[in-house]
């Protein structure tokens, strides 16, 4: 799936029907799936057959907050069972044209497509007005070097039915008709980022390296039962739509207010960190950091945080500043955490001195004072020698993420862009990393951009 950074006659017709049916909400997040979507990818599309009566157009739209248009649309009895999560599906079908001509729509919440996206298991239930089982009674799936067969479980409920998806994935796998859709699918709206989507691309881009064979059998649906896809052009289709542009995710992120700035240019599949210290429990922004971090890359986001300076500032034991350390590897089970305790030991030992000297030698005094914090800054005679310690394990541990960790794109607060400054203006002229600057946000602030099943 990827997000689509121009529009076209077809997806302009798209959101245009939608919005003005009243068939999305504020915060609803449309994808163009099917052979819709397909043909959007394609270097020249012929929409033809979408306005002649020939073919219609498939879409996923996932929900968020908003999901009061739903009740000019469903029942009472079928939208409390959506909420109630009995109903994870609900099927929707917009005559626009003549024949088949029609927007036929499938809504979620996010945690439904978390799970379509986890490439794990498929459990849920799909509202349909009318039987599918009737004239589809089975699913076939195919994988590296065969297929299997999955009967549909319909249960048929006063005037609707309930289609039941209860599927393991095991080790051997097999493409689901949900996993296709989503794959050959285009974001042509969003109101909020879907994170998921870089992990599941990353698996199905690396797919790319099985042979032909093994790929062309896993899409044998698309090449030979639907015929929608040339053998040709399948590779091609696949990079095409697990990628997503860098740029386009970075403005979603500025848009949505997860991002103040980016200075440097960030890099697709770059390798995030930040610098913070261990001085009280973990913060909720540097979960937030990760999250951040998580939008633009299936890498492990690193945190470098510096447990020495708080140590000796108060006076503390090597036992407390443990359990301090402890409940940082707690808070951020999915972040490879570094503490400036164990990198000192191994990368100063007796070169402490030199390496001291010659990154404090290129500071200039006068630079110093302006880069330090207002508050500082308008009490200098309180100012000790140790707020140069300070900086100096701030920016040595900038350096080693750059130089030994292989960094590429550190992620600060604003609070924090001082130290950017000094790396780039004063001690690492010749760096590369680039920065990603997060505005001043309370608890409140951080919920509403990442809710807390995101």
């Amino acid at each position: 799936m990827y997000l689509m950074n121009r529009r076209t006659k077809l997806t302009e017709f798209v959101l245009e029907s939608l919005k003005n049916a009243n068939l999305m909400g504020a915060d609803s997040t449309v994808i163009l799936t099917g052979s819709s979507s397909i043909e959007s990818a394609r270097d020249s599309p012929n929409y033809k057959r979408y306005f002649n009566g020939q073919s219609d157009i498939d879409v996923l739209i996932v929900v968020y907050k908003d999901i009061s248009f739903l009740k000019d649309i469903f029942s009472e009895n079928i939208l409390k069972s959506f909420h109630d999560d009995n109903i994870n599906v609900l099927n929707h079908s917009y005559q626009y044209g003549k024949e088949r001509n029609a927007i036929n729509i499938k809504y979620i919440k996010l945690k439904t497509f978390d799970e379509w996206t986890s490439l794990k298991a498929i459990h849920f239930k799909s509202y349909r007005k009318h039987s599918l089982s009737a004239k589809k009674p089975f699913m076939k799936c195919y994988g590296f070097d065969d297929a299997i067969i999955v009967p549909y479980q319909e249960t048929p409920i006063s005037d609707y039915f309930v289609l039941h998806y209860d599927i393991e994935l095991n080790k051997k796998y097999y493409l689901l008709d949900i996993h296709s859709m989503i794959l050959f699918g285009t974001i042509i709206f969003e109101s909020q980022l879907l994170m998921q989507i870089e992990n599941f691309n990353s698996f199905f881009r690396s797919l790319l390296n099985s042979p032909d064979e093994n790929l062309f059998n896993l899409f044998k649906y698309y090449l030979e039962d639907k015929k929608s896809i040339e053998y040709s052009e399948l590779r091609k289709l696949i990079k095409r739509f697990t990628e997503i542009e860098i740029e386009r995710t970075l403005k979603v992120l500025k848009d949505r207010g997860a991002i103040y700035d980016v200075k440097g240019i960030v890099k697709k599949e770059a390798q995030l960190a930040t610098i913070c210290w261990a001085r009280s429990n973990p913060k909720p922004v540097f979960n937030f950091m990760s999250k951040v971090s998580m939008c633009i890359t299936a890498k492990s986001f690193i945190l470098l945080v510096d447990d020495i300076c708080p140590k000796v500032l108060y006076h503390r034991t090597d036992t407390e500043q443990d359990e301090i350390n402890k409940k940082y590897k707690k808070a951020f089970p999915n972040c490879l955490i570094y503490f400036s305790s164990e990198i000192f030991k191994k990368s100063l030992s007796i070169d402490f001195m030199k390496d001291f000297i010659e990154m404090m030698k290129k500071i200039n005094i006068n630079y110093y004072i302006d880069f330090l914090p207002e508050k500082k800054r308008t009490n200098l005679q309180s100012l000790n020698l140790g707020e140069f310690i300070h900086t100096f394990s701030e920016l040595f541990l900038l350096n080693y993420a750059e130089r030994v960790l292989k960094v590429q794109t550190m992620i600060f607060g604003k609070f924090s862009e001082n130290v950017l400054f000094m790396a780039k203006q004063q001690v690492f002229k010749d760096t590369k990393l680039s920065f990603i600057i997060i505005p001043r946000l309370n608890e409140d602030e951080i919920n509403s951009i990442f809710p807390e099943n995101y």
